[in-house]
């Protein structure tokens, strides 16, 4: 008796020497081979197939990832009064910002030295976001004292991270603030240079003239245990 597959109708055929089809069942094409070569082929695959997805498990176990995070704090304040605080909150890294720092390490292109923080009236943050396309994709909110964005001072490195120090906004115009954002252009209102990364506050903030928005940056980097 033979086996013989039949391949678009996606069936085995056992076939009598006489020529007669005495038997026949569907099967997946991956098991119709196994099935058509033998039992043992079917085990001696199996066990490939067991052995490879270990083999896969322990390579994902190992140590070689890596991974920079960024935590921002911003503190809102009113007539000497503070209205609102929060602290550790995790930011966006842009394509354009991870592009960066990748070109920084890997190709050894001059880095943007230094970063500017600034703030912005756009919600969410998108990896889609560039300097480019400040404007249009998303805006920076302006109507601040400063006549150019602050610099973010970084401090020394301690514990796999560094804290920049503390800018103030002096807000100019009423308006929303969502979050802020590393920029390397630290011209307000700027299309140009490259935008690191950006923050969505937990609440946005609805400002007026007179407030200030006190914001740290501190950003970091580990192995990422996996």
């Amino acid at each position: 008796m033979k086996r013989v597959i039949d391949v678009q109708k996606q069936t085995i055929h056992w076939v009598s020497d006489k020529g007669e089809v005495v038997r026949s069942q569907a099967f997946s094409f991956a098991r119709k081979i196994l099935a058509f070569l033998g039992r043992g082929a079917l085990s001696a695959v199996a066990g490939f197939a067991d052995r490879a997805s270990s083999g896969l498990i322990m390579r994902q176990r190992g140590h070689d990832g890596f991974k920079i995070f960024s935590r921002w704090d911003v503190e809102h304040w009113r007539g000497g009064k503070l209205l609102f605080a929060e602290r550790g909150v995790p930011n966006l890294y842009t394509t354009e910002g991870i592009t960066c720092i990748l070109n920084d390490v890997f190709k050894n292109t001059a880095s943007p030295d230094p970063w500017y923080v600034g703030i912005q009236s756009t919600n969410n943050p998108a990896s889609g976001w560039t300097m480019a396309n400040q404007g249009s994709t998303w805006s920076q909110f302006t109507s601040v004292d400063e006549t150019t964005w602050p610099e973010a001072v970084d401090g020394s490195i301690s514990g796999g991270q560094i804290t920049m120090s503390q800018v103030t906004f002096n807000i100019a115009g009423s308006g929303t603030v969502y979050g802020a954002h590393l920029t390397s252009n630290s011209t307000k209102g700027a299309t140009s240079g490259t935008l690191l990364c950006a923050v969505n506050f937990t609440a946005s903030r609805s400002v007026v003239l007179g407030d200030d928005l006190l914001v740290t940056y501190t950003v970091g980097a580990q192995d990422d245990g996996v």
